[in-house]
């Protein structure tokens, strides 16, 4: 299994979600992150601290942390919209006795898996499929507008392999 440490050195773009291994007795949990500041700061702050209840905002329920027992759940309840990133960790299942979405728990940094947010889709879309990303990067070269998700992608993919 990943350290933590690989977790901040590495790029966990590459790894798409529900595939990282997980300790025996542990369960795997997608936790919803969004700010309407900046995301990247949010981001930095559970890398180094995990995910706690001093973060917690309690919009939807009681201050607690929030998270969902699959992908598709997170997404659906997400929109992975911007300015928005789902954090994948494990938890012990006990920690969802109560409440099958909510505990008080406080996830450690090292449980956290990996940090999900929405470019990296776009990554592994154009990193699988040589023909899109040298369509997608000519027609930026070109000067064509794209969003912020599809820059970030193409950069980071650009730098990752040294593509064209």
């Amino acid at each position: 299994m990943k350290t933590f440490k690989q977790f901040l050195t590495e790029d966990v773009s590459v790894s798409p979600p529900d595939t990282i291994p997980i300790p025996n007795g542990m369960v795997r949990r997608f936790h919803v992150t969004a700010t309407p500041l900046d995301i990247n700061k949010q981001i930095d702050a559970i890398k180094s601290n995990g995910i706690t209840l001093k973060s917690a905002k309690g919009i939807e329920g009681p201050k607690a942390i929030y998270s969902w027992p699959s992908w598709d759940e997170a997404v659906e309840y997400s929109g992975m919209m911007k300015g928005s990133a789902i954090v994948e960790f494990f938890h012990p299942p006990d920690a969802y006795d109560s409440n099958p979405y909510a505990t008080y728990t406080e996830v450690p940094p090292e449980n956290i898996l990996a940090i999900h947010e929405p470019w990296h889709e776009i990554y592994r879309y154009l990193r699988d499929d040589e023909e899109s990303y040298k369509y997608t990067k000519k027609m930026m070269d070109d000067g064509v507008v794209f969003d912020e998700d599809h820059k970030r992608a193409v950069k980071q993919l650009t730098q990752d392999y040294r593509k064209p």
